[in-house]
């Protein structure tokens, strides 16, 4: 594995988890530093095409959510964790968290 690119490391690492993922889990899982969510999140806009056309999986996602009101970030089309809360302007953000799926047909 160490000799595969990081995109499919992070694809193994999503198929093969049974729990949600958030980026930092990622970015430990396939050797990047806690620091290195930015670059999770990047990748993840081109594995979700990968894992639908090479593997017939989808990448779901689990909302960000406010920790201070519970506001829960639906509707967001790219993953990301958003820096602050809309309804609260807290900066305490629970990022989201990702798993690969089987298609639903």
């Amino acid at each position: 594995m160490a000799e595969d690119t990081l995109r499919k490391r992070i694809i193994w690492l999503l198929k093969e988890s049974s729990e949600p993922l958030d980026a930092r889990e990622i970015a430990e899982g396939v050797g990047l530093g806690r620091r290195d969510e930015d670059r999770i999140y990047r990748h993840l806009n081109h594995v979700v095409k990968t894992l639908r056309a090479k593997e017939g999986l989808q990448l779901m996602m689990e909302p960000p959510r406010c920790l201070s009101c519970g506001y829960t970030f639906t509707g967001l089309t790219k993953p990301r964790k958003p820096k602050k809360c809309p309804k609260c302007r807290d900066r305490r953000i629970a990022p989201p968290k990702f798993l690969a799926k089987a298609i639903k047909r």
